[in-house]
């Protein structure tokens, strides 16, 4: 598996967080990426506008969708509108979406909320 994984500007921060990512627990293969669910660790090394969510912390291959792109430590808050508070309800929203149904993610990038539009390719 190709991995690009998360730098969050320092060593101590990245290693961190490289340390926390287990391949066969953090895929959410849908999205191609790593994620490892928002807890106290990762409030630390990153500041949050919101508590719960999933880091992308690394990217398993090319995206399987068309549209907007993750980014490296870009934080999934929602899927369609519904909440994401692990890694295990973001694989759960993802499966309840639909053939080439658009996947419409809330996510904080560098302190902002955005809307990124993802469509099956």
């Amino acid at each position: 598996m190709d991995m690009s994984i998360l730098s969050t500007g320092s060593s101590n921060s990245s290693q961190s967080v490289t340390f926390m990512v287990d391949p066969d627990k953090n895929l959410v293969s849908k999205l191609a990426i790593l994620g490892i669910t928002v807890d106290d660790q990762i409030r630390q090394l990153i500041p949050l506008r919101d508590n719960d969510g999933v880091l992308v912390a690394a990217f398993a291959g090319p995206p399987p969708y068309l549209g907007d792109q993750l980014g490296a430590a870009d934080v999934i808050h929602a899927v369609n509108g519904r909440r994401v508070t692990s890694v295990e309800t973001l694989r759960t929203e993802l499966d309840n979406v639909k053939g080439t149904q658009p996947i419409v993610l809330q996510v904080e990038r560098n302190g902002s909320l955005m809307f990124l539009v993802l469509e099956g390719n």
